[in-house]
């Protein structure tokens, strides 16, 4: 009689065990999945901002473009068409990125949210490698429309250089803060999930 007790203590004591277990896993998943959407969403806020501002500039560079009346210089306009460029390219890049950002459902398969994040940080990676090339195009276009106007106060040359170097600067910062660490945070939720989806199954 009492090897019985001690089996059904022990059996009783192994299913709270297993149920503990299974609770603790449960807690740890709805933590990842807090925190990846609160990653997600910044990201979410973050792309919609820039494709707002795209989807602004389009028209306001149009209307510039195609108003005769404005003197523009040669590298004035060439200037003006290679910001439409950038401004169309960003236009579906953001669109994109943002497509990619609202496939990602954490209620849904690990492996299809890590398939569309890759993606999204190959996105990225392209639109990092493309900044690196236009950000010098544009300061060689600003330099030669300097060159073009010829003499300028000094105020208007320190506005100009000092305008480049902050956009030089948040572009640095937005690829290294912003998409640097959410990202790795992201990609690291992710696998963590796919690991606890591994073992429970």
């Amino acid at each position: 009689m009492e090897l019985e007790d001690l089996k059904n203590t022990w059996t009783a004591l192994d299913n709270r065990l297993g149920n503990r277990e299974i609770l603790n896993d449960r807690i740890v998943k709805e933590i990842i999945q807090l925190k990846t959407n609160k990653a997600l969403n910044f990201l979410n806020r973050f792309e919609f901002l820039g494709a707002i501002l795209c989807f602004i500039s389009l028209p306001f560079l149009v209307f510039l473009l195609g108003q005769k009346a404005i003197k523009i210089s040669f590298w004035g306009n060439v200037m003006c068409y290679f910001a439409l460029g950038v401004v169309c390219i960003g236009c579906i890049i953001q669109s994109c990125k943002l497509w990619l950002l609202w496939k990602i459902d954490l209620n849904s398969s690990i492996s299809k949210n890590i398939h569309f994040f890759r993606k999204y940080q190959l996105f990225i990676q392209k639109e990092k490698m493309i900044s690196c090339i236009l950000l010098p195009v544009l300061f060689v276009l600003v330099t030669l429309e300097i060159f073009h106007i010829g003499k300028m106060p000094l105020w208007r040359w320190a506005i100009i250089i000092s305008a480049l170097i902050v956009g030089i600067l948040i572009t640095v910062w937005q690829y290294k803060t912003i998409y640097g660490a959410k990202i790795r945070a992201i990609k690291k939720n992710l696998d963590e999930l796919k690991e606890l989806e591994a073992e429970t199954e």
